[in-house]
């Protein structure tokens, strides 16, 4: 099998691995392309066998982990286990926020007036619920999580882009 990630990707990863001043040949960006492919290959390889042993169908994190230790790169396990200790908290958060979001959904008339009022200290707890998604849109980037207003009218509060676009 033949597989290499997209070279976009492997351009940001070698432009942020090395310094400003350094160019990089399109034939090492080839290079780096291909070794990447490879070692995902590999690392797939090997973290299916374990599957395998398991009896299981599903690769699951412990077993790539299992594999990054058969293939003797213990020095990047602890980076690793850091990442999927981040990636799993994060992903607590949001089926947290998607179930009490669903929640209030459920108990909640579906008006726009019974959606809590956004919180600017930027508690997740004042995000509007998912229905309003043509008058509120969330942006990802920013820290605080405010929402802001997908309206015509840029004068009018929240609140009253909010009614207007129910009605």
């Amino acid at each position: 099998m033949d597989w290499e990630p997209p070279a976009a990707c492997i351009n940001r990863i070698v432009k942020a691995a090395l310094p400003e001043q350094v160019q990089v040949t399109k034939e090492a960006k080839s290079a780096f392309a291909k070794s990447a492919g490879i070692f995902i290959l590999y690392l797939t390889t090997c973290a299916n066998d374990f599957c395998k042993d398991k009896k299981r169908q599903t690769v699951s994190a412990a077993d790539v982990m299992q594999a990054i230790t058969e293939l003797e790169f213990d020095e990047f396990k602890a980076q690793l286990q850091a990442f999927l200790a981040s990636f799993r908290a994060n992903e607590g958060s949001k089926r947290k926020a998607s179930s009490s979001s669903k929640g209030k959904e459920s108990a909640a008339p579906k008006a726009v007036d019974a959606a809590p009022a956004p919180n600017n200290e930027g508690d997740e707890e004042g995000a509007p619920p998912d229905d309003d998604a043509a008058a509120v849109v969330e942006q990802d980037d920013e820290e605080d999580d405010e929402p802001v207003v997908d309206d015509e009218d840029d004068d009018a509060p929240p609140d009253a882009a909010a009614a207007a676009a129910a009605a």
